[in-house]
């Protein structure tokens, strides 16, 4: 008696979401964006978060005092 060959389900897709810039991501990810945002958009909006004073100076003091050197302080702060 011959078996019946299983029939092979197709390889789960990725969402998309990971398709998207990890600044875009980030951004999603702490609310300052929305998802839909086009991504020239939100590279905008990362540039001005980057500029802000305040991130400024979180990032100057992240960057002094951090054992982790392979992440940018901008990221850090974000958080």
């Amino acid at each position: 008696m011959k078996h019946q060959k299983q029939s092979k389900r197709p390889p789960p897709t990725r969402p998309p979401a990971l398709a998207a810039p990890s600044y875009h991501r980030i951004l999603v990810k702490h609310g300052l964006i929305e998802k839909p945002l086009p991504i020239p958009d939100a590279y905008e909006m990362f540039l001005k978060v980057g500029a802000d004073p305040e991130v400024e100076k979180l990032r100057r003091k992240v960057a002094h005092g951090s054992k982790i050197k392979h992440i940018p302080a901008l990221y850090r702060c974000a958080t």
